[in-house]
C-alpha cells in the first residue's frame, strides 16, 4: 500500500492523474479483495484487521474522489488549448488567446505550467513579445516547471540578439537534462534543441570551444569517434530527422571545427571569451 500511495502522490505531482486514477483504483480492489477474505478467518483476526483496513478504503475513496475531479479539469482545460491551437492556426490570435486563458482558470495547478507556455507562444508577436516574456518566466515559478517555456523564452533572447541571456538559460535545461522537468514533456527533443541553440549562442560570442563541445554532444558515440581533423562526416542522433536540418548542423558543426584549426596557433585566447558566462 506504501509503495501504490507514494506512487500515486508522485503521479499527482507531476499531473498525471488519469494514471493516478487508475493506481488508486486498482488499489481499492486489492484492499476489498483482502477486506472480503477476511470473512474466512476467525472473529478476533476479522475485528484486529477490518476496521484499519475499511478507514484506508474510505481514505482512498475520498483521494480517488479528488484526483478525478482534477483529471476531468485537466482534460477540460487540455481540450481549450487545443481549440485555441485550432484558432490560432486560423489566424484569429486573439480568441485563441482568450481560449487559453480559459484553460489556465481550470487546470490543476500541476499543469498551470503547460498552459502557460500555450499562452506565451500565443503573445509571439511584435505588439506582445514583452507579454510574451512575462508568461514564460511565470511558467518557470511553476511547480513543476515546463521545459518549453525555458527553451522559448531562450529563443526568443536569440532572436533579438541577446546571446548571453540565452546562453544562461539554455546552459541551466541543458545541465539539468530533465532532473526537475515534468516526465509528460518530450523533454529529449526538447534539449536538444537548448543544446544546439546553445552551441549557436556560443558560437555568436565568440566561445569556439564551447561551441565545438555542444555540438558534438549532439552526435552518436562522439567519444569513439575520431574528431582529431575536420571535415566530419557524422550520423547525427535520430531527433534529427529532417535531412535540411541534419546539412544545416554537420555543417556548422565544421565550420565551428575549422576555425577551432586554423585559430589552433594563435593561443588559447583566440578561442576563449573574455566575458564567460
Amino acid at each position: 500500500v506504501g509503495a501504490a500511495e507514494r506512487r500515486v502522490t508522485a503521479l499527482q505531482r507531476i499531473g498525471h492523474y488519469g494514471s493516478a486514477e487508475n493506481t488508486l483504483e486498482s488499489l481499492m480492489l486489492t484492499l476489498k479483495q483482502e477486506s472480503e477474505s477476511l470473512s474466512t478467518r476467525s472473529d478476533e483476526q476479522q475485528s484486529t484487521r477490518k476496521q484499519p483496513l475499511y478507514r484506508e478504503i474510505r481514505r482512498l475513496q475520498d483521494t480517488l474522489l479528488i484526483t478525478r475531479e482534477k483529471r476531468v479539469a485537466t482534460d477540460e482545460a487540455l481540450e481549450f488549448l487545443e481549440q485555441s491551437r485550432e484558432l490560432a492556426l486560423q489566424g484569429q490570435s486573439s480568441v485563441a488567446l482568450v481560449h487559453a486563458k480559459a484553460a489556465l482558470k481550470i487546470v490543476p495547478s500541476s499543469r498551470q505550467g503547460i498552459v502557460l507556455t500555450a499562452i506565451g507562444e500565443l503573445q509571439e508577436s511584435p505588439n506582445l513579445m514583452e507579454d510574451a516574456d512575462q508568461t514564460y518566466r511565470q511558467a518557470l515559478k511553476e511547480t513543476p516547471p515546463d521545459p518549453v517555456s525555458q527553451y522559448r523564452l531562450a529563443n526568443m533572447m536569440f532572436r533579438e540578439n541577446r546571446f548571453a541571456g540565452a546562453a544562461k538559460l539554455l546552459r541551466v535545461l541543458v545541465e539539468e537534462r530533465g532532473t526537475k522537468w515534468m516526465d509528460d514533456t518530450n523533454v529529449i527533443d526538447v534539449l536538444r534543441s537548448a543544446q544546439l541553440m546553445l552551441a549557436r549562442c556560443y558560437k555568436k560570442l565568440g566561445r569556439i570551444r564551447d561551441a565545438h563541445e555542444q555540438y558534438r554532444n549532439l552526435f552518436v558515440d562522439v567519444d569513439e569517434m575520431d574528431l582529431s581533423t575536420p571535415p566530419f562526416d557524422l550520423s547525427l542522433v535520430s531527433a534529427f530527422k529532417d535531412h535540411t536540418e541534419k546539412d544545416e548542423v554537420l555543417r556548422e558543426f565544421n565550420e565551428v571545427s575549422n576555425m577551432i584549426q586554423d585559430t589552433r596557433d594563435m593561443g588559447p585566447s583566440m578561442l576563449e571569451s573574455r566575458h564567460p558566462i
